[in-house]
């Protein structure tokens, strides 16, 4: 029997470049089996653009079936963005996603993943992870607080441990789950009822309804710059856990401002982002070989105290300058 998994995701058409190259990516990288792709769009998604991604999955023949779906901006009015996104002309797209248990009736499950995820190792070991009576499957996100006299935002959220909260970018959803326990009403009443202080859209409102219904993975499925760079990670996962998850990630998620089709050497691994990304039908920045890209080979490879003293002689030189 071939192997098949649910592929979900949503952009508008500015994040279709970005979307293709996930998209790209998955399927290159979990050969032989069928994907069925479910692509959450905003109404006004041009024709010419689905093309261009069917154009950009068209060496993958049968194996990549895609269903491009609209969803209309009546069932996400009011939902709220990222606070650092607040804007009238802004559509809440990452909201379509609460909406697939009713979108994709017909499918028990689907792998959710954010269009700046990159997947770089088969994904069939994350489709097999057993959810059982749990409604997702994600990674914990080990975000804190920004400075020191700040209450951390999982506290913020209501919830006890900062290990409850989990990062949305990747998630294995038990649509099932969804329905039966009617996840999808209570995601979007939190949403709206908490508009004025929810900071991460509809990430923090699934968190609250789903913290207690979630299995958690390692953080390889999920890695985040927050697991690369920051020493709460190694605190939450552990060092082995967060070291295997540098060296071998399975999906790598430009989380933040280091998208790297911004800038390339703002991520340990923006550059890998561009290799896939020139192999589609958009037109492609490159840029030259700077010294960041050095202290990110050295990230990539866990040589912590060669990378930070290479940190302080690329900083030295930039004052120089």
């Amino acid at each position: 029997m071939t192997r098949r998994i649910a592929l979900a995701c949503n952009s508008d058409a500015g994040y279709a470049p970005y979307a293709a190259t996930m998209l790209y990516s998955a399927l290159l990288n979990t050969p032989g089996t069928q994907f069925c792709i479910y692509y959450l769009h905003d109404p006004d998604f041009p024709d010419a653009t689905r093309n261009l991604i069917r154009q950009a999955l068209a060496c993958f023949g049968s194996r990549a079936e895609i269903s491009f779906i609209p969803v209309p901006d009546s069932l996400v009015s009011g939902l709220p963005l990222f606070k650092s996104m607040q804007h009238s002309a802004l559509r809440p797209v990452m909201w379509y996603r609460v909406f697939l248990p009713q979108l994709v009736p017909h499918e028990p499950k689907v792998l959710y993943l954010d269009c700046d995820t990159l997947v770089v190792d088969c994904l069939d070991p994350i489709w097999e992870t057993g959810l059982e009576k749990s409604a997702i499957a994600a990674v914990t996100n080990p975000i804190g607080r920004s400075k020191s006299n700040e209450t951390p935002w999982p506290l913020v959220c209501g919830l006890s441990s900062g290990d409850d909260y989990f990062n949305s970018g990747v998630m294995l959803m038990n649509l099932d789950y969804f329905r039966s326990h009617d996840i999808t009403r209570r995601v979007v009443e939190h949403g709206l009822a908490n508009a004025d202080w929810v900071k991460f859209g509809d990430q923090d409102s699934l968190v609250v309804v789903l913290h207690d219904a979630r299995v958690s993975l390692h953080p390889r499925w999920n890695l985040l710059r927050l697991i690369i760079m920051t020493g709460d990670a190694r605190k939450l996962f552990g060092q082995v856990a967060v070291s295997e998850a540098i060296r071998r990630p399975a999906i790598i998620h430009f989380e933040g401002t280091t998208k790297p089709w911004l800038d390339p050497t703002q991520h340990p691994y923006g550059r890998l982002f561009s290799q896939y990304a020139r192999r589609l039908p958009w037109p492609t920045t490159r840029m030259s070989i700077r010294l960041l890209d050095i202290e990110n080979f050295l990230t990539r490879h866990e040589w912590v105290r060669l990378r930070k003293a290479f940190r302080r002689l690329r900083q030295g030189l930039q004052k120089q300058e």
